[in-house]
């Protein structure tokens, strides 16, 4: 499906920019014949349809100009109503397999942590989502997102329960984003708390359930996500709190780090405190009653 979507959207700029540049030269030959030509309206149209490519590539060879403020307007909006979604499309497109090498917000963080001064190491190990414990699957699943493989990545109950947050308290505490959100806020936006990013990781979630499976959200999931300071993913964190690899992990540690994922830099693995003993308990308590998972 995610396939299908992608090459029709290539399919029907193609023809757009065609059909673009082909009104151009018709235009250029009924210049030439006296006849009339075509009118600023329909280059406009063209324009805001994503055919702006099309019609600049005529305007520089045919030196056909045209001064209404809509269609110097319909270049920049071809450029952000078209050219951004293509490459994030494609971006998208083009993660469905294979080893993310880095994210937007590593990046972040390491721009973060020089701009402050501070020390910052990158522990990063991706690992295939087979050669990691299912107990983690489970844990983060029964943790963060218990109806992950049933929504298509969004969650009313959580954006209900955040709204609610939001109107009574001013603030949103346990937040509503749900795993996919998750996932496309740390691979493709800098995880700051702006309306744009909002809007970016919105996007980007709806492109990762059309374009992804369940099982690549998760395998990228928990391959990404910060389980410390400096420290991303599920191998790193596993080395680096119990000596071994994210295959060895067991239902105590996989709660531990699960409960520790709202914010993995304020609440340790290594040394939990009361409110980090509850939330593992809590979760060791959820995760058989999550049935068969499937993904």
């Amino acid at each position: 499906m995610g396939i299908l979507i992608y090459t029709s959207f290539i399919v029907y700029l193609l023809i757009i920019n065609t059909v673009a540049y082909a009104c151009f030269v018709k235009d250029k030959h009924h210049a030439k014949a006296g006849k009339r030509r075509i009118s600023e309206h329909h280059l406009m149209l063209l324009a805001w349809l994503g055919g702006g490519v099309g019609a600049r590539m005529a305007m520089r060879r045919h030196h056909h100009k045209t001064h209404h403020w809509r269609f110097r307007l319909g270049v920049p909006v071809t450029i952000i109503v078209w050219l951004l979604p293509f490459i994030s499309v494609t971006s998208v497109f083009v993660m469905q397999r294979g080893e993310v090498l880095t994210t937007v917000f590593m990046m972040h963080r390491a721009l973060e942590a020089e701009r402050e001064n501070k020390p910052y190491a990158k522990d990063y190990r991706w690992v295939d989502y087979d050669e990691i414990q299912p107990s983690l699957t489970r844990a983060v699943i029964a943790s963060e997102d218990n109806l992950f493989a049933q929504h298509n990545g969004f969650s009313e109950r959580g954006l209900r329960q955040a709204w609610k947050e939001l109107t009574e308290k001013g603030k949103v505490r346990h937040g509503g984003s749900t795993i996919s959100q998750q996932t496309a806020k740390n691979v493709f936006t800098t995880g700051n708390r702006t309306w744009y990013r909002k809007i970016r990781e919105t996007w980007y979630t709806v492109l990762i359930e059309t374009f992804w499976s369940k099982r690549r959200i998760m395998e990228v999931y928990l391959n990404v996500i910060e389980m410390g300071n400096g420290i991303y993913g599920a191998e790193a964190a596993s080395q680096r709190y119990f000596h071994h690899s994210a295959e060895r992990l067991n239902n105590a540690q996989s709660a531990l780090i699960a409960a520790s994922l709202p914010n993995p830099r304020k609440y340790s693995v290594t040394c939990p405190g009361p409110y980090m003993q509850l939330r593992q308990g809590q979760i060791l308590n959820l995760m058989p009653k999550m049935g068969k998972i499937e993904l």
